[in-house]
């Protein structure tokens, strides 16, 4: 009976410490309800690579390893080579070292509107440290460089910045412009228990952007318009 347990135990400790990599993908799709998978998923669980993809579209190829102490202290902690860090546990979800760029095209995943201009460009997302919980800290930084739409005769239209601020229980969203011929501004916050509440609006004097702002929202007079992004 007793080298069975031990049996038992080696071939558990086995199976885990070769866990393949494909389980990290598992993860990420449960947890994401499917938009994020890491396909072709190559090593193990501790020590693998694959490239990751946002609700089918790929985003680049991730290196990762996996601290096993961590474990023992209910944490999961995920190093990555581009020196970015995940720590999760069940306070919330720590992000540290932040540096990510994704297609412009993820952001059709935000609303019907932002899907209808079929967004194009380069998104270059950074944090120093993010804490995600019920006392949720510090700031997420999206800049939206060279921004373009087929919808627009006037491309790219310039480049934006979108911040979002861990205020306790609820993140404030910050919209702003940073060049280009079409001038973006706008503010709003995020809670569970009130979900998106944003306002912003949308200006140009070139009559080749404002056929673009028509389709994402409604005039407020002159060359204005008001802005509908989630």
């Amino acid at each position: 009976m007793k080298r069975l347990a031990i049996g038992l135990i080696l071939y558990f400790c086995f199976l885990l410490i070769t866990l393949p990599a494909s389980f990290m993908d598992r993860m990420a799709a449960h947890f994401s309800k499917g938009a994020i998978r890491l396909a072709n998923a190559g090593g193990t669980f501790w020590h693998g690579s694959a490239t990751l993809g946002i609700s089918g579209q790929a985003c680049g190829f991730l290196s990762w390893k996996v601290s096993p102490m961590e474990l023992l202290l209910a944490r999961l902690h995920i190093r990555f080579d581009s020196g970015m860090e995940i720590l999760a546990s069940p306070s919330g979800i720590e992000m540290k070292h932040v540096s990510l760029d994704l297609p412009a095209s993820v952001l059709a995943l935000l609303s019907r509107q932002m899907k209808s201009i079929q967004p194009q460009g380069n998104i270059r997302i950074s944090a120093g440290d993010f804490l995600f919980s019920g006392r949720s800290r510090g700031q997420i930084s999206a800049i939206w460089e060279n921004a373009s739409s087929p919808f627009s005769r006037v491309n790219p239209l310039g480049s934006y910045r979108i911040t979002i601020t861990g205020a306790g229980s609820a993140f404030e969203i910050g919209l702003e412009t940073l060049s280009g011929p079409l001038d973006l501004s706008g503010k709003g916050s995020w809670s569970e228990r009130k979900g998106i509440q944003f306002s912003g609006t949308g200006q140009s004097g070139n009559e080749g952007v404002l056929e673009l702002l028509r389709l994402t929202g409604s005039s407020i007079g002159g060359e204005k318009y008001a802005l509908r992004l989630f």
